[in-house]
């Protein structure tokens, strides 16, 4: 094999594996919103069952309750926009291969490309956004859930 045959082969090979791992990396992000989504809502629908629950006669700790949920609600928020932002993002992509295809004028592909680099950004900034609301949150009710109820531990015994 010639040493430019070789190194066609190597470029190649490593162009194949940047496209998987570039699959890879979309595919854990798209879980990763996926998960904190999951998670947030079920926060909003246990704090619901909580609210409407005719035993319950007060919520300990209001401020902090409503807190949570402020939270929770961002999480969410935030993460539906990332959902909406990749399949953007996805559309974009998917037109850019097909004006590739058909030669379209590179000047048309470019304003596609940094739209989609500038929706890439976004969502980089959104990502760790939404997980840290998520995460504020979920604290939040873990100490909500000992703090206003510690009592109950104390009387058990």
């Amino acid at each position: 094999m010639s040493e430019e045959n070789k190194s066609v082969d190597e470029f190649e090979n490593a162009k194949d594996a940047m496209v998987r791992w570039q699959q890879n990396a979309i595919e854990r992000r798209t879980s990763a919103n996926a998960h904190f989504l999951t998670y947030a809502a079920a926060i909003l629908a246990l704090q619901t069952s909580i609210v409407i629950d005719l035993d319950v006669k007060t919520i300990y700790w209001p401020k902090t309750f409503i807190t949570i949920g402020s939270f929770a609600i961002i999480s969410l928020v935030l993460g539906s926009i990332v959902v909406l932002l990749r399949l953007r993002d996805a559309r974009l992509t998917a037109r850019i291969a097909r004006y590739r295809l058909q030669n379209k004028p590179i000047s048309e592909i470019k304003v596609l490309r940094e739209t989609t680099k500038c929706l890439g950004r976004v969502t980089n900034v959104i990502i760790p956004l939404q997980v840290i609301s998520f995460s504020i949150g979920a604290i939040l009710f873990c100490v909500w859930v000992v703090g206003a109820h510690i009592i109950k531990f104390y009387s058990a015994h």
